[in-house]
């Protein structure tokens, strides 16, 4: 008897250690519970926590739907499996993500618009891949490329191609994106714009006027470029091809110098300014970039808002809690206090397409103080801000 009783109980004991050793059921918890746990979570972590059930994959585009800070491809290097990015809001960590596999190892990285990185394979043929998602789409090839007196010039792919931007989101709807390009043409040496929507199988030259193009933005479903002379055209796209709109020279405001700024353009060398196009709060933006080479090199910016009504620049002394992101990348703005918490509003957050002392800069410059903090990261190849989509 003494025995059953003892075999009894080491049966309830096994019974009950499978019990304990059983999967919990995470899909069970109540959704209000899983976002508001998952919203604590980093970027990153929701990525992997995206993978446990379909309920919480649901939560976490939910969660992504707000998006989320921009984050900065600080290496792509050609024999590495990972695409690194450096994030200020993760306490300023370097997070790496596997690349899809049918990224090869000369694949160039030379634009990003709404998450998405545009990528030239070595052949130069261009595609699109989400490297959140993993999801890759192929785009037409630029036959003019293929000729040999291109490639015997040697002209870098990241310099031929000076901005690429999506005007629609394939993660919306993979079935109706398009594809808008400032490249270089080498026989008119003359920048120029072409376009191409899902399905198409080759590009299509966009009319326009302009000798040389500094930028591009979609504002309002309207496609906007500027000009070195801060002239500006702008072209419906909601139809099968862009339609021309607007063309305007507008004036641009001058600002009134400093002191320290009449005595610097006086004596040393300024580049030509940068411009940068951007839509903030419903409002089209222009951002000046100028550089001095002094005994040191000193950068500031000018914001300017565009006046339809009386087509002139107006200049802008504060952006108040909007935080800009310029670059190579489709220009982005967002709101401190909401998408970057922690982050100082009235500021733009910089790249460079060109090294200085063997690295690209990074930082950030704040419109108020007109002083210019650097990032922290050492940047060695062209560094591109993305901001995180999951889908």
């Amino acid at each position: 008897m003494a025995a059953l009783n003892c075999n009894k109980r080491r049966r309830i004991i096994s019974e009950q250690e499978d019990h304990d050793l059983t999967e919990p059921d995470w899909s069970g918890l109540q959704p209000e519970l899983v976002e508001f746990i998952l919203s604590k979570l980093s970027i990153i972590n929701m990525i992997r926590c995206q993978a446990v059930c379909s309920a919480w994959c649901l939560v976490v585009k939910t969660i992504s739907s707000s998006g989320f800070s921009p984050w900065l491809i600080v290496r792509d290097d050609y024999d590495a499996g990972s695409f690194c990015f450096f994030s200020t809001a993760e306490e300023d960590k370097i997070f790496k993500i596997k690349k899809h596999e049918s990224v090869g190892r000369r694949d160039r990285c030379i634009g990003s618009s709404n998450g998405w990185l545009v990528l030239w394979d070595d052949r130069w043929v261009p595609y699109l891949l989400n490297p959140f998602s993993q999801v890759r789409i192929q785009l037409p090839s630029f036959p003019w490329l293929q000729h040999a007196h291109v490639r015997q010039h040697r002209v870098s792919r990241y310099f031929l191609f000076r901005k690429v931007i999506l005007l629609s989101n394939p993660s919306q709807d993979k079935n109706n994106h398009a594809v808008v390009v400032i490249y270089w043409n080498m026989h008119s040496r003359a920048t120029k714009l072409c376009f191409c929507k899902n399905g198409d199988r080759e590009w299509t030259d966009i009319d326009g006027n302009l000798e040389v193009y500094s930028d591009i933005v979609c504002h309002n479903d309207m496609l906007y470029a500027i000009g070195k002379d801060c002239s500006i055209e702008a072209w419906d796209c909601r139809g099968p091809r862009p339609i021309k709109i607007l063309s305007l020279k507008p004036l641009l405001e001058s600002r009134q110098q400093t002191g320290m700024e009449k005595f610097i353009d006086g004596r040393y060398h300024k580049i030509k300014n940068k411009y940068y196009l951007v839509e903030s709060s419903g409002k089209l933006l222009l951002v000046v970039r100028n550089t001095y080479y002094l005994p040191y090199r000193m950068l500031y910016f000018d914001v300017y808002e565009l006046d339809f009504n009386e087509e002139r620049w107006v200049l802008v002394e504060s952006i108040g809690d909007r935080v800009l992101f310029l670059g190579k990348n489709h220009s982005m703005s967002m709101s401190a206090a909401k998408s970057f918490p922690g982050c100082e509003g009235d500021s733009i957050h910089f790249t460079s397409d060109y090294r200085t002392n063997g690295h690209y800069e990074v930082g950030v410059f704040s419109l108020g103080r007109e002083t210019v903090k650097p990032y922290t990261v050492k940047v060695r190849r062209p560094p591109l801000w993305i901001t995180p989509n999951m889908w």
